[in-house]
């Protein structure tokens, strides 16, 4: 291992070509973190050469390089194994800047001075025309970015078609910032020759400390361990970065391509989660993926060194398999924790309602599942215990922090030793949960929940997740359900909140009125309807009220409503509307004895 300090100029004069290798993450570098503060480093050393001529060089973070070979063309190729970040934003820069001189018509010297640092001599590779080269797809813009020779629209254009999917447009954006970064201080420049200064700072006075490695020197351990100025790496990062140090060169276009490019999308590159919580959904994804093969939990800073300690020993068949089937999981994990709303099927309907709760922590017991071999009923009938058992307990205000652990042991019931008895898949889970004693765990009986229908006064959430399930259930097969999507609808209170001057109380006793307010706030009393129709509905009398529903709302709740009282919506009409509610839920969601009833139905 040696270094040097050298400027850009040295970096990339002559014929060099710098490549990226696949394990290397995307680009993550971004306007606040990095672009501004770079380029006010740039402008204010071009404004102290307008002043001197002796200026420092600034240093400019460090690389670290490997060389690609022994052989002369090999001696000019370097691997990037850490800073490529820095050099593909450097690489961009230079060519905004040179592109904006030479549309601003300044010295051709200067554009070509510029050009000198991004571009091969045209003798040198005809097919290497860049000093820079990434590895895969995940850096295709990069290439096409400097390809349309400073056209703004043609790059504009390119952002436009990345930003659904991969490659990622963060160079687009990268490069769009300092190009119009150039213009604004070319434009505000008082200096005859602000153009010569900027090019002499990118040239001569940004100074690297670059390491070289030699070829024997294990280069994805230094690149898990530096970190320099860039963002941290995530333990996905390390987990690619270790993939593609355990598989052999020459197979590791195949195994990015078939199973590891997938990750590179955006979705999967986005945080999920609220609060501290928050993470790439690629990191949330790979700790639900190894709790189901452990099946023990895992830390958040643990996920990168137990996938290593577990892959460490497989030869490279295995771990080649092993990470086929866990492409295999993500595509089952992205299908159902991005699904659409309208769900059509049992499993869609209960992800949907799943996410709706925000359990996320049962993946690895889901996961587990899918894996093992079951027919359909079996998996229908476990995803609907488990259903049943989550929204009970919700409508009880039971806690949901034993959910990981709850997972876990499910999981080791339906895959490992203790599920080989004979009894099916959905026998043995609906088993467990019937008799769970401790509040952590109970299964709320149907007296608990019709008194928890009836009298409950429940949050928003949880109000909208229940009258929608209940819509839903007493829509006929053959009636559209397009009015279910979520967003779309408001819980409305049928009497609402302030009565007093449109809704008069016989006797008006404060009794009364007290029992009044705690029924208007019960189930009973809510519905759902469309936005417009809640705002136009407001704290009418029941007159206006149910004559705007019977014109406007074809939601078959407030059909019922309307066949329940027709003239009078009273105390007691809110009473016996919350018990068949209750009734409806205790079907949506029954208890362990009528879902094995079901279980054994021919």
């Amino acid at each position: 291992m040696k270094s040097d300090n050298p400027t850009l100029q040295k970096l990339f004069e002559g014929e060099k070509e710098y490549g990226v290798p696949l394990y290397q993450r995307l680009y993550v570098w971004n306007e606040v973190d990095q672009w501004a503060p770079l380029w006010e480093d740039i402008t204010g050393i071009a404004a102290r050469l307008a002043e001197t001529k002796e200026v420092t060089p600034h240093f400019f973070g460090a690389i670290v390089l490997k060389i690609g070979g022994t052989t002369p063309k090999e001696s000019s190729v370097w691997r990037v194994i850490d800073g490529q970040q820095r050099l593909t934003t450097m690489q961009l820069a230079i060519a905004a800047v040179a592109h904006e001189l030479a549309d601003r018509g300044e010295n051709p010297r200067d554009v070509a001075r510029l050009k000198e640092l991004i571009e091969n001599p045209s003798h040198a590779w005809p097919e290497r025309r860049y000093k820079m080269r990434h590895s895969g797809n995940n850096y295709a813009l990069f290439t096409k970015v400097l390809d349309a020779e400073g056209d703004e629209e043609v790059i504009r254009q390119l952002s436009s078609t990345a930003a659904s999917g991969q490659p990622d447009s963060a160079m687009v954006r990268c490069y769009l910032y300092f190009r119009n970064a150039a213009r604004r201080w070319l434009q505000s420049a008082t200096d005859e020759s602000a153009a010569e200064h900027l090019t002499d700072t990118l040239r001569t006075k940004l100074q690297i400390v670059a390491i070289y490695l030699e070829l024997p020197e294990p280069e994805h351990l230094i690149f898990e361990t530096l970190n320099a100025r860039g963002a941290a790496l995530t333990e996905w990062d390390k987990i690619r970065n270790y993939l593609f140090y355990r598989v052999p060169q020459e197979d590791q276009d195949d195994l990015f391509r078939d199973c590891l490019s997938r990750f590179d999308e955006n979705w999967w590159r986005a945080r999920s989660g609220t609060g501290q919580d928050q993470r790439p959904r690629t990191d949330r994804f790979v700790d639900y993926w190894l709790e189901s093969k452990i099946e023990k939990p895992i830390g958040v800073r643990r996920i990168f060194r137990e996938f290593r300690d577990r892959a460490d020993d497989l030869n490279q068949k295995a771990l080649v398999a092993g990470v086929e089937a866990m492409a295999q999981d993500a595509d089952y994990y992205r299908r159902f924790e991005s699904g659409k709303e309208g769900a059509t099927d049992i499993e869609t309907l209960f992800h949907q309602r799943r996410r709706w709760m925000g359990l996320g922590a049962f993946w690895p017991f889901l996961l587990g599942l899918h894996r093992v071999e079951t027919n359909q009923e079996q998996l229908w009938s476990v995803l609907s215990t488990l259903e049943s058992w989550f929204v009970r307990r919700w409508i009880r205000g039971h806690q949901s922090r034993n959910y990981p652990d709850r997972a876990l042991e499910l999981l080791r019931l339906v895959s490992g030793s203790k599920g080989r008895d004979g009894a099916s898949v959905a026998d043995r889970v609906i088993g467990r949960l019937e008799e769970i004693e401790a509040v952590g765990g109970r299964w709320p009986t149907e007296p608990e929940m019709k008194r928890a229908v009836t009298t409950g006064h429940w949050s928003w959430r949880l109000r909208y997740f229940v009258l929608n399930a209940i819509e839903r259930h007493i829509t006929p097969r053959t009636a559209e359900k397009d009015g279910l999507k979520h967003g779309e609808l408001h819980v409305e209170h049928i009497m609402p909140v302030k009565w007093k001057e449109w809704w008069p109380i016989e006797g008006n006793s404060p009794e009364a009125g007290e029992e009044r307010d705690r029924l208007i706030q019960t189930l009973g009393n809510l519905t759902l309807v469309h936005g417009r129709l809640n705002t136009s509905m407001s704290n009418r009398t029941w007159e206006k009220k149910r004559t705007a529903i019977f014109e406007n709302s074809t939601l078959f709740l407030n059909k019922d409503i309307l066949r329940r009282a027709p003239d009078t919506w009273d105390e007691d009409a809110i009473r016996k509307r919350g018990e068949w509610l209750a009734e409806q839920v205790c079907e949506i969601w029954p208890h362990a004895e009528v879902l094995k009833q079901r279980l054994g139905e021919p």
